[in-house]
């Protein structure tokens, strides 16, 4: 009994951890639309404000680096205002 007691708790615990992990779109839905919006433009309120680079931009997307960008989807990026 005991083992089917703890092999139960293991399998809850692991099935709340995977369902806590988000998709690269709820992560995007849920941080970034607010100021870069839906398309990644940056024409919202909030991205007008900031003058935000327009992710569309083919110019924008080419001077990306991964390391920077890898960073700030890691760590997020905040602005004073």
């Amino acid at each position: 009994m005991k083992k089917i007691l703890a092999l139960s708790f293991l399998f809850s615990v692991f099935m709340a951890a995977a369902s806590y992990a988000a998709t690269a779109a709820d992560n995007w839905d849920s941080n970034c639309t607010r100021c870069h919006g839906t398309d990644g433009s940056g024409n919202t309120k909030m991205g007008k404000k900031y003058n935000l680079k327009d992710y569309t931009d083919d110019a924008v997307k080419a001077a990306m680096k991964d390391d920077e960008m890898f960073k700030a989807i890691k760590e997020g990026v905040t602005v004073d205002g």
